[in-house]
């Protein structure tokens, strides 16, 4: 009985220390649980933060590009002196660009390049597009095609100087232009026929025109 009686504090003690702790252990609960919401708070703001600034973002490159548009737009109509032709030229550069290895800004400055050299606007386009078919079948520069085609064009006939700027570039122009006259005329013409007509000014613009048509062409070696 003495005994049970020495235990009794004893376990009052333990009682006492378990409530203590039950206590601690409530009180660490709901500091959890206040700073669980309040982490939630941070990150919802957060998202919401970062969600607003991606929207600012691309509302700033929105307002970029649609200013860039615009401002190559109006450069065509200034070089071209007819806004239809550009409106057209304009939209159908964007849409090639879209599915074309070259970016449109390269585009637009090219086809200017082609205006620059008194290409009529309604072709302008599709010398554009047959260029770059070629430039990305030889990997070279199509600024350089467009120079080379472009002086043909104000010259009227190609001489030896641009042939080497095609044959740099990696164009067949001699060899194409061996078929094509074999065909025009019926009867064999060899690359040395060909070297030949070039130095008597006998290749003109639309030979040069035509090749790069067949070229690019159904059946062309860059189509």
């Amino acid at each position: 009985k003495s005994e049970i009686s020495s235990l009794n504090p004893a376990v009052k003690n333990l009682n006492g220390e378990y409530a203590k702790s039950s206590s601690h252990i409530e009180n660490a609960n709901k500091s959890l649980r206040s700073h669980h919401g309040m982490l939630d708070y941070v990150v919802r703001r957060a998202v919401a933060y970062v969600s607003i600034w991606e929207t600012a973002a691309l509302m700033r490159n929105i307002v970029q590009i649609t200013g860039e548009f615009e401002k190559q737009k109006v450069a065509l109509e200034g070089i071209l002196q007819n806004t239809a032709a550009a409106d057209k030229l304009f939209e159908q550069i964007k849409s090639f660009a879209v599915v074309s290895p070259f970016n449109f800004k390269d585009l637009i400055s090219q086809a200017k390049q082609l205006a620059a050299y008194s290409i009529p606007s309604n072709s302008i386009f599709g010398d554009l597009k047959e260029l770059g078919d070629i430039a990305a079948g030889t990997g070279s520069d199509m600024s350089r095609l467009i120079l080379a085609f472009g002086e043909v064009n104000t010259q009227t006939v190609l001489n030896g100087r641009v042939l080497r700027q095609f044959t740099q570039a990696g164009v067949p122009l001699v060899d194409e232009l061996a078929k094509h006259f074999t065909a025009l005329t019926g009867k064999v013409v060899t690359t040395g026929d060909v070297f030949s007509m070039i130095s008597k000014k006998k290749v003109s613009f639309e030979d040069v025109k035509s090749v790069i048509d067949s070229m690019t062409s159904k059946g062309g070696i860059f189509f």
